[in-house]
């Protein structure tokens, strides 16, 4: 685990490339929340109006399997990538 004097730096980042459309921070917000998993921050970018975006959400836990899956057959999640940190 990294630490910065009493900061414990360990942390887990979902990396999601989408679609640019309204509702994705609803739907996120919504399969996170059913699944227990609270966000921590997050980020939103995208390249031009109703184009491709990028997700950035610090968890305070890795989302299972089943969650990845779930939003990988959504047609406005184009990818879905976990890093870790600890």
């Amino acid at each position: 685990i990294l630490k910065a004097d009493v900061w414990n730096l360990a942390f887990v980042i979902l990396l999601i490339e989408n679609k640019d459309c309204p509702g994705i921070v609803g739907h996120l917000g919504s399969l996170f929340g059913e699944s227990k998993i609270n966000i921590a921050s997050m980020s939103l970018s995208r390249n031009e109006v109703g184009g491709a975006a990028l997700t950035l959400m610090n968890l305070d836990s890795a989302p299972e399997d089943a969650l990845i899956k779930k939003l990988l057959a959504d047609s406005d999640i184009l990818s879905a990538q976990i890093v870790r940190f600890n």
